[in-house]
């Protein structure tokens, strides 16, 4: 329909369902009893590299930050030094976008609170993050996609989700971190 929304009448269960668009990264997703929830990407101009990020109903609000060379992008700076938080969603389920135009040669880190429940040391509030359901999905130019899964058991407002340094010809290495820490980066 007009929002996106459709439904299968008899779909087998664990089958691959494939969301397609014109203009867009085709996403593929196993079938369940739950409702499947896509979000496309626009396909990825020459030197772009994006990050997706999306979550299940709790906690309604994570962040995204994108920490590297002369930028921190996040809700409250949504542009720097050539890259953008495209989208930024506060209720649940996300997505929250960036993209980076041009890589600068140097470390970034890229990494997601729940800003639902900053300032609460809560042990519930403290797990909720890792209980959110919450992926990363990377896209860098001529690879497949790679998805990355909070990890289930963590403790922390804060999942220190990746890492990667650019070299001075632009290549990009990819270190997964998956840690947790109380520490707020929304400032």
């Amino acid at each position: 329909d007009s929002t996106g929304s459709c439904s299968f009448p008899s779909l087998v269960v664990e089958s691959l369902v494939e969301a397609t668009a014109v203009g867009y990264i085709a996403q593929k997703l196993p079938a369940s009893a739950d409702a499947l929830h896509f979000v496309l990407s626009p396909i990825l101009h020459t030197g772009q590299t994006r990050f997706i990020l999306t979550w299940g109903a709790n906690p309604s609000d994570l962040d995204a930050h994108l920490i590297g060379p002369g930028v921190h992008v996040w809700y409250a700076k949504m542009l720097g030094n050539g890259a953008i938080l495209d989208v930024d969603s506060i209720e649940s389920f996300g997505p929250e976008t960036t993209t980076i135009s041009s890589l600068k040669a140097g470390h970034y880190e890229y990494k997601v609170e729940n800003y639902s429940d900053l300032g609460s040391n809560s042990a519930t509030d403290l797990a909720r993050l890792a209980a959110s359901g919450a992926s990363v999905r990377i896209f860098t130019e001529g690879q497949e996609p790679l998805t990355l899964n909070v990890p289930v058991g963590g403790n922390g407002h804060t999942w220190n989700v990746f890492n990667f340094d650019v070299d001075a010809n632009g290549a990009l290495a990819i270190n997964i971190d998956g840690t947790f820490s109380n520490i707020s980066i929304s400032e």
